[in-house]
């Protein structure tokens, strides 16, 4: 029996820490903060929270799964993991769209401008607008990652079910820890690896290539799965 218990948290660790590394998972929280301009405090934030929420569902879908066996896991798997990439296309077509849309509007009107204002406003549009509020953002990146469960634990979770209720708990303890700290940890080294990138010629498009990016994995979560 101990053997078993160390085995189901030691697999619990493991898997959260390797679902944690998804590009799926964080890379959108550090390309959408990028392109919103936020400061690594209030990413770290957004991460945190969603990070919470995802781990509080999957710890919710694991006990149902524990009581009422594989047929759940099933049904998560082909269901409700879609929502993720669907979500992060969605994301990625608003991003691309509102981009093109505000450039060719700028265009236009410096078309009816002095080049000198019209050249100062559009350069400064690559740093200054938000092609999405922030609300719309942060409720994008939360509901990504709470709908895109660990499905990996699930089967932890059943293999468990004929433990204690502690046992259970705990294991949910350390998949919320660990999915948290890894987040975090992968979010903060990504930004700050961005932002010691400097493309000039890319920075006129850094939206457009974040909506691209974004699709890009959406999809790639959509034929994974």
């Amino acid at each position: 029996m101990y053997q078993t218990t160390v085995s189901l948290i030691a697999a619990t660790f493991g898997v959260a820490l390797l679902h944690a590394v998804m590009p799926n998972h964080w890379m959108p929280f550090v390309l959408v903060s990028k392109a919103q301009g936020w400061s690594i405090t209030r990413m770290l934030t957004i991460t945190g929270i969603a990070s919470l929420g995802h781990s509080i569902i999957t710890c919710v879908i694991g006990f149902v799964v524990a009581v009422m066996g594989y047929q759940v896991t099933r049904y998560v798997e082909s269901r409700i993991v879609y929502l993720t990439g669907i979500i992060l296309i969605i994301l990625g077509i608003a991003y691309v769209v509102l981009s093109r849309w505000r450039r060719v509007r700028l265009q236009t009107h410096a078309v009816h401008s002095m080049p000198k204002i019209a050249s100062t406003r559009f350069e400064g549009t690559s740093d200054s607008a938000h092609y999405l509020s922030d609300k719309v953002a942060t409720t994008s990146l939360f509901t990504m990652l709470c709908f895109s469960p660990c499905e990996a634990a699930l089967p932890i979770f059943l293999a468990a079910s004929a433990m204690s209720w502690g046992i259970l708990l705990t294991m949910a303890i350390i998949l919320t820890t660990s999915t948290l700290l890894g987040m975090l940890a992968l979010t903060t080294f990504a930004y700050r690896g961005v932002q010691r990138l400097k493309f000039e010629r890319l920075e006129r498009y850094e939206r457009e290539l974040v909506g691209a990016i974004l699709i890009f994995i959406g999809i790639m979560v959509i034929i994974l799965h």
